[in-house]
């Protein structure tokens, strides 16, 4: 049997669900996904999916999280040989148990964790001690863990080559293409956002950006996803609420992926500028490659390995993320020489098509799982 577990992510996140476990069974592999968000058990797709309940929510302490991961291994039915394909560090230990337990696992690494905790909001102290174990938990898993996947070479190279494979999440190319989409030229002058809504991805930088625009043009932009703290009563609202942008901005929560690719259907351009902190410089962001693959040009962070893959492949332009009169000016450039927008749009769909697709990435998970089924028949 194939287990695949999430505790931290969304029981349909894109890498997990519309990639990894849509490839797999396909390939004719029986899968189980177990998730912790608390919409119940469910079958989808021929897919077996339990629910732990929500992980995260509802105030659990770290003794709780114990409690049910320890719970998840003792009815979760794990046998030897099983392969047991996780996606969250805090699931680590437990892993370690299985591993005991004759299970050969699989960590999907989809972040530089003990770099990217650096950056969390706690006293330094702290933020030492959680990356060093994070770092000397990951080494373990290297040596005793079947396989690494991972998304970056900058991660791969931090693990076993031997054991390390390079699964990088781009996107499915039909996903978000829509038959009818309103032709470029016809299309108003909409700006997009889509991905996790915090500061250090650049709101405030966009929100700025678009108020200079909208001094000489008529633009709106767009945002969809999730949101650090966002309500009427967080900081980070209020902050957003008292920029010039926000009276241009269009709030549309979490979509799913067919209203995703609606959105996409209707906009200008993608906007993904992230600023120059964490791991962001050495990432391969999947809503530039979603941007691209539906069609419209980017305005992306002006860091090295994006310059290579926007401006290599004249699919946009790349700015500093962290100057909102960059980020306008860039705006004002795509929507005042819209044939030239659209060329770039097309530039990008074709360097998806080309390059960074999923099903370039989809027959090395598969060869994987294929030398792990082998070995157990």
């Amino acid at each position: 049997m194939v287990y695949i577990i999430t505790l931290g992510h969304k029981r349909f996140d894109s890498r997990i669900w519309v990639k990894e476990i849509a490839s797999l069974t396909a390939a004719g592999i029986q899968v189980r996904y177990i998730v912790a968000d608390g919409a119940g058990n469910e079958t989808k797709s021929g897919v077996e999916i339990r629910d732990l309940g929500p992980w995260f929510l509802g105030g659990y302490g770290i003794l709780s999280r114990i409690r049910q991961g320890l719970g998840l291994m003792q009815r979760g039915g794990f046998r030897r040989g099983d392969i047991v394909h996780f996606h969250d560090p805090i699931f680590l230990p437990f892993a370690f148990l299985l591993r005991l337990r004759g299970c050969r696992i699989i960590y999907d690494v989809h972040e530089d964790y003990p770099r990217d905790v650096l950056n969390f909001p706690f006293p330094m102290a702290l933020r030492r001690i959680a990356s060093w174990l994070l770092s000397f938990l990951e080494w373990c898993a290297g040596k005793l863990f079947y396989a690494i996947v991972t998304v970056t070479p900058t991660i791969v190279a931090r693990f076993p080559a031997a054991k390390t494979v390079l699964v990088r999440n781009f996107p499915v190319m039909e996903e978000l293409q829509v038959p009818d989409a309103t032709p470029y030229s016809s299309r108003p002058l909409n700006i997009v956002y889509i991905g996790f809504i915090a500061r250090i991805r650049g709101i405030c930088e966009m929100l700025e950006a678009v108020a200079l625009v909208n001094e000489h043009h008529s633009i709106r932009l767009t945002l969809a996803g999730y949101a650090e703290g966002f309500s009427p009563t967080t900081l980070l609202q209020q902050e957003l609420a008292s920029l010039p942008g926000w009276k241009y901005t269009d709030v549309l929560g979490f979509l799913d992926r067919a209203a995703v690719a609606n959105v996409l259907a209707n906009a200008r351009i993608g906007l993904v500028v992230l600023h120059p902190i964490k791991t962001y410089p050495d990432a391969y962001p999947i809503k530039l490659f979603e941007y691209m693959s539906a069609g419209i040009p980017v305005i992306a962070s002006d860091f090295p390995l994006w310059r290579e893959i926007v401006v290599g492949n004249d699919c946009g332009l790349c700015v500093d993320p962290m100057r909102p009169e960059a980020i306008a000016e860039a705006i004002d450039f795509l929507i005042t020489h819209p044939e030239e927008a659209q060329r770039m749009g097309e530039n990008g769909r074709l360097a998806v098509e080309e390059k960074y697709s999923w099903a370039g990435e989809e027959p090395k998970l598969l060869a994987l799982y294929s030398r792990l089924l082998e070995k157990a028949a």
